[in-house]
C-alpha cells in the first residue's frame, strides 16, 4: 500500500499547505532552514502518534499533517495548541469517519521503519529490541548442547548471546585446564630433573654385600681382643706358677735347712736368720724377674694387638664410609622410586587435562561453526549479537562509522516494513557520492516491491522536492 499525497499545514516553519506526491524515490533538497527536517517530523508525527507542541508553527491555532492512502482512505494527525492534544482520525476510502484509525495505522506501519534513523539514537537495550522484533536469533538447546559436547540450555537468550555465553564458559574452563596441565608438566619436568643417572638395580646388592664386610670385620675385631686377652692370662698365669715353684723349693730348703740345724739353734741361730734374710731376697728377686717376663709379654701382645687392631680399624673405616655411601645412594634410590610413581601419576593426569583441553577446542570450534551458520541465516550480512550489543562485521555498532550505520538501519526499517513500505531519512548528506548513488540505485529497485523513500539532503538554494525514482 503506497501513500499517494502528503499535506501538511502550520508545522514549524511551514504556513500555507504543503502538498507532496511521494514516488519510489523522493528527495528534498535545499539549504538549512529550508523545512526538510519539517516535513520528516510532520511524517513522523503521524506514524509514531505522541503529542509535542513544539511542531505547530508559532501563532497557529493548530498544525496538520495528512496522508492519503493510494486506496483513497487517509490519516489527519492535528497538533492543538488550544488544549494540548494531538489527536489522530482518519478516513475510509468512501469519505466515512474510520474507526480505530490508531489500530488500522499500526498494521499499516511500523514506526521505526518509516523513521529508521531513530534506530540510531535509541539506546542499546531498545535498539536491540527493536532488532529482535524482526531477526530471528534462536539457536535449540539441543544444537547447543551438540557444539558443546555436554548439555547446556540458551536460558532464553538469542542464538548469539547464548553461544557467546556458552563459548566464553568453554573458554574460561580450557584456559584453567591448560593452565593445570602446563603446572603438571612443569612439575614432572622438575622432578624428571632430580632422577639418579645409570642402573640402580644393584644398589640393594652393594649395599648388603658391604654391611656383610663391615660386619665381617667386627667379628675378626672382636675375636683378636678376646685372643689377646687370653694370650695375656696365660702369660702372667705360667710366669706366676713359675714363681710360686720356686718360691716353694727356696721355702723348703730353708725349711730342710731350718729341721738340720734346729739342735744347733742357739749357736747358730744369726746363720739361720741371715740364711732366711738370703732366702727373702732370692725370693723378691724371683718375683722380680717374673714380674719383667710378664710385663714383657704384656708389651709383645699388646704391641701386636695394636698392630691388628691399626689394620682392622683402617678397614673398618672403609667399610663404614661404603656402607654409609650406599645407604645414600638406596635412599635416594627409595626417593627415585617414590617421584617416578609421582611422575607417572601426573604424566596420567597431564594427558587428562591436555584431552579435556583438546575436546574444549573441538567444542569452542563446534560453537564457532553453529555462530557462522546463524551469521549465514541473517537477513543483514555481518549481523552478530553479543552481550546485549549489535555487532557488525564483528564491529560495535556504535563504532562504525555513520555511513555504515544509516545504511544498516534503513536494512532493519525494510525488514519491519509493513503492508505500507514508507521510509524517511534525514541527513542524507552524510552519506558520500558513491554511496548516495548506490543507495539511489538501491531505492529504485526497491521501489518496484512497493517501498517509498522520502530523503532529505543538505544542498544550496531553496527547497526542491524531486521524484527521482
Amino acid at each position: 500500500m503506497r501513500v499517494s499525497q502528503i499535506t501538511i499545514s502550520n508545522f514549524i516553519g511551514v504556513s500555507d499547505a504543503l502538498e507532496i506526491r511521494p514516488g519510489g524515490l523522493t528527495v528534498l533538497e535545499g539549504g538549512n532552514d529550508q523545512n526538510k527536517t519539517t516535513i520528516l517530523s510532520a511524517i513522523r508525527a503521524v506514524c509514531e502518534g505522541g503529542h509535542d507542541a513544539t511542531l505547530k508553527r508559532n501563532g497557529a491555532a493548530a498544525g496538520e499533517v495528512v496522508l492519503v492512502l493510494e486506496d483513497g482512505s487517509s490519516f489527519r494527525k492535528r497538533i492543538d495548541g488550544a488544549d494540548g492534544k494531538s489527536p489522530l482520525s482518519g478516513k475510509e476510502a468512501d469519505g466515512t469517519p474510520m474507526r480505530k484509525p490508531k489500530e488500522r495505522l499500526e498494521l499499516l506501519m511500523d514506526a521505526l521503519s518509516v523513521t529508521p534513523l531513530s534506530f540510531l539514537s535509541a539506546p542499546k537495550d531498545r535498539r536491540l529490541g527493536h532488532l529482535l522484533k524482526v531477526v530471528s536469533a534462536d539457536v535449540p538447546d539441543a544444537d547447543l548442547s551438540t557444539a558443546a559436547g555436554m548439555a547446556v540450555s540458551g536460558g532464553g537468550l538469542n542464538g548469539f548471546e547464548a553461544i557467546s555465553r556458552i563459548h566464553d564458559q568453554i573458554y574460561k574452563a580450557r584456559t584453567d585446564t591448560n593452565r593445570e596441565e602446563k603446572q603438571k608438566r612443569a612439575t614432572v619436568t622438575q622432578l624428571r630433573s632430580g632422577l639418579p643417572s645409570g642402573d640402580t638395580d644393584s644398589i640393594g646388592v652393594d649395599s648388603a654385600a658391604a654391611y656383610e664386610r663391615l660386619s665381617g670385620i667386627d667379628t675378626r675385631i672382636a675375636v683378636m681382643k678376646s685372643e689377646a686377652n687370653a694370650a695375656v692370662a696365660a702369660a702372667i698365669l705360667e710366669a706366676e706358677t713359675a714363681r710360686d715353684k720356686e718360691i716353694a723349693a727356696a721355702r723348703a730348703e730353708c725349711a730342710t735347712a731350718v729341721a738340720e740345724l734346729q739342735q744347733q739353734i742357739d749357736e747358730i741361730q744369726k746363720q739361720v736368720t741371715a740364711h732366711m734374710h738370703e732366702t727373702e731376697q732370692g725370693n723378691s728377686a724371683i718375683k722380680l724377674v717374673a714380674e719383667q717376663k710378664v710385663a714383657a709379654i704384656k708389651q709383645a701382645a699388646q704391641s701386636l694387638y695394636r698392630s691388628e687392631m691399626d689394620t682392622l680399624a683402617k678397614e673398618r673405616e672403609s667399610a663404614l664410609l661404603e656402607t654409609t655411601r650406599l645407604d645414600g645412594l638406596v635412599k635416594e634410590h627409595e626417593r627415585a622410586e617414590a617421584n617416578r610413581e609421582v611422575i607417572a601419576r601426573m604424566e596420567g593426569e597431564a594427558n587428562t587435562l591436555k584431552a579435556r583441553a583438546d575436546e574444549a577446542s573441538a567444542a569452542l570450534s563446534r560453537l564457532d561453526a553453529l555462530r557462522e551458520k546463524l551469521l549465514g541465516q541473517m537477513p543483514i550480512q555481518g549481523l552478530e549479537i553479543r552481550d546485549g550489543e549489535i555487532f557488525v562485521d564483528a564491529v560495535a555498532f556504535d563504532l562504525l562509522n555513520k555511513t555504515k550505520r544509516i545504511q544498516f538501519a534503513l536494512k532493519v526499517a525494510r525488514l519491519r516494513a509493513k503492508e505500507c513500505k514508507l521510509i524517511c531519512v534525514d541527513e542524507m548528506e552524510n552519506l558520500d557520492p558513491d554511496n548516495f548513488a548506490l543507495f539511489e540505485e538501491g531505492a529504485k529497485r526497491l521501489a518496484a516491491e512497493g517501498y517509498q523513500f522520502v530523503v532529505a539532503k543538505v544542498t544550496r538554494g531553496p527547497l526542491q522536492i524531486q521524484n527521482v525514482g
